[in-house]
């Protein structure tokens, strides 16, 4: 039998304290001493972030090899998962997302993922994706 932990109001306002007062010492917002770690020596990261950021928003045309033998393209950003781009094909070409299978050369494309997880994306400014899937008859070629 598991015990039950009730807060009380006092409790919460103690623990709070406790971050508050801590992070005015430190001119900081938030200080992680409740959890019994010291950050304080840990460097910022900001660069990297911001370096992931301007990657993740890169511009890159994707052209889709259709199932009937056609091309269409789409302009999308390099941290676009699989999914948007099906769900962009769905709408433009006719072709159910549960349905369609996308190809980068001879690898699957696959969900969740993003086009930055597939090394063969980096450094290139376009994209050949072949879409397999079953065409809707009346789709925009």
């Amino acid at each position: 039998m598991s015990k039950k932990v009730v807060y009380s109001q006092e409790d919460y306002e103690d623990d709070l304290s406790i971050y508050t007062s801590e992070a005015k010492e430190n001119n900081s917002y938030f200080s992680p001493r409740g959890m019994g770690l010291d950050l304080s020596l840990v460097e910022k990261s900001e660069y990297i972030e911001e370096e992931n950021v301007g990657i993740q928003e890169t511009p890159i045309l994707v052209i889709f090899d259709l199932p009937d033998g056609s091309q269409g393209e789409n302009m999308f950003k390099l941290g676009n998962t699989v999914e948007v781009l099906k769900s962009v094909i769905e709408s433009d070409y006719g072709i159910p997302m549960a349905k369609q299978d996308l190809y980068l050369e001879d690898q699957r494309l696959m969900d969740p993922l993003s086009l930055l997880d597939y090394p063969d994306v980096k450094g290139v400014d376009e994209l050949y994706v072949r879409v397999e899937g079953p065409m809707a008859s009346g789709a925009k070629k």
